[in-house]
C-alpha cells in the first residue's frame, strides 16, 4: 500500500498495473459514492471502467469499454 485515504476525499480511483488487488469492499464502497474506477492498460489505454451507471435503475455493473 502506497498510501490510505477516505473515500469521501477521491473523485475517481485509476488502476493501470498489472497484478494490483482491490477488495470487494473497496469497489463497493466506490461504486455507492459514486466513485469510478477506471482500469488502463500499461500503456494507458481504457479497458473496463466500475461505476454505479447514469440512472439508480442501471445499477452497480463493471462496464468494458469498446475498442
Amino acid at each position: 500500500m502506497i498510501q490510505e485515504i477516505p473515500l469521501g476525499h477521491l473523485e475517481q480511483v485509476t488502476i493501470s498495473s498489472r497484478g494490483v488487488t482491490v477488495s470487494i469492499g473497496a469497489l463497493t464502497g466506490c461504486v455507492e459514492l459514486g466513485i469510478p474506477v477506471n482500469f488502463l492498460t500499461s500503456s494507458g489505454k481504457p479497458y473496463a471502467l466500475a461505476s454505479s451507471g447514469i440512472s439508480p435503475s442501471t445499477g452497480r455493473e463493471l462496464n468494458p469499454i469498446s475498442k
